[in-house]
C-alpha cells in the first residue's frame, strides 16, 4: 500500500509540473521602447536622479482583460532619458507612455501601437518647476559658485509648489550626485543655500573650500514641495583640484 500510494503521490507530481510547463510556455517579451524628457527652458534633457527623479507610467490599452487593465511605472534616467525593454508587440497592440511624478508640470500621453521587434522613440517636452542657471570657478582650492533660480513661465499654472531646500550638492566619488541618492553627496561640502520667494532670480554666491589633488562633482539643486519632492538641477560638473 505504502508503494502504491508513493507512486500515485510520484504520478500526481509529474502531471502538475507538466502542466505548468504547459501553461506558462509563453513567448518572452519581444519589444521595446525609449525616449528622453526634453527641459523647455535648455532644449535638452531634463536633469534630474536615478531613482526618486521621475517615473515612466506605461499602459497596455489593448490588455484583453478591459476590466483589470493597470498601469505599470519606472525610474527615468539622471540625463532624462528612458528606456524599456521588455514590453510585448502585437497586431491590434494600443500604449500609453508618459513621464509622470517628477519637477515638471506633467505633459499629455503618448499613444502607439507595438509589433513584434520595434523600437520607438519618444520626445516629451516639460516645463521644469525651478530653472537654475549657474556658472563656477576654482580660486586657489576654493571652489565659487554663482546661480540664480527662477520660475518658468507656464510652471505655476496647474500648481504652484512653494520652496523646500537648495543646496550646492558635492562628492568626491560618484558623478550620481544628488540630494536623494543616499551617500551621493558630502554633507560638510554640500552646502545649504536659504532661498526665499523673494531670492528667485537673484543672483546667489556659495563658496566651499576643497582639497587638493582631488576630484569632484557637484551641481546645485532646487527643491520644492511638489508631490514627489523631486529637486530641480543643473547638469553635474566635474572639477579637479590642483
Amino acid at each position: 500500500m505504502k508503494r502504491i500510494s508513493f507512486y500515485s503521490i510520484y504520478t500526481v507530481l509529474l502531471c502538475v509540473l507538466f502542466t505548468s510547463c504547459d501553461v506558462d510556455n509563453y513567448d518572452g517579451p519581444n519589444a521595446k521602447f525609449r525616449g528622453v524628457v526634453i527641459d523647455k527652458t535648455t532644449g535638452k534633457g531634463i536633469q534630474t536622479e536615478q531613482p526618486n527623479g521621475f517615473k515612466i507610467k506605461w499602459t497596455e490599452l489593448s490588455w484583453e482583460y478591459q476590466d483589470n487593465i493597470q498601469p505599470e511605472y519606472f525610474w527615468g534616467k539622471i540625463d532624462g532619458s528612458f528606456n524599456w525593454e521588455y514590453a510585448f508587440g502585437y497586431a491590434g497592440s494600443l500604449y500609453e507612455v508618459q513621464p509622470v511624478q517628477g519637477a515638471f508640470v506633467t505633459p499629455e500621453p503618448q499613444q502607439f501601437s507595438l509589433e513584434k521587434g520595434d523600437y520607438p522613440n519618444f520626445t516629451f517636452e516639460v516645463i521644469p518647476f525651478i530653472h537654475i542657471d549657474w556658472e563656477y570657478a576654482l580660486e586657489g582650492m576654493e571652489l565659487v559658485v554663482k546661480f540664480k533660480a527662477t520660475r518658468p513661465e507656464g510652471s505655476t499654472d496647474e500648481n504652484f509648489y512653494a520652496l523646500s531646500t537648495t543646496r550646492l550638492f558635492i562628492s568626491d566619488k560618484t558623478k550620481y550626485v544628488g540630494g536623494m541618492n543616499t551617500g551621493g553627496f558630502i554633507n560638510d561640502l554640500s552646502k545649504r543655500i536659504k532661498l526665499n520667494e523673494s531670492d528667485l532670480g537673484v543672483e546667489q554666491t556659495v563658496r566651499v573650500e576643497l582639497e587638493s589633488g582631488k576630484k569632484y562633482y557637484m551641481r546645485v539643486g532646487v527643491q520644492t514641495k511638489n508631490p514627489s519632492n523631486a529637486y530641480n538641477y543643473t547638469e553635474v560638473a566635474e572639477i579637479t583640484v590642483p
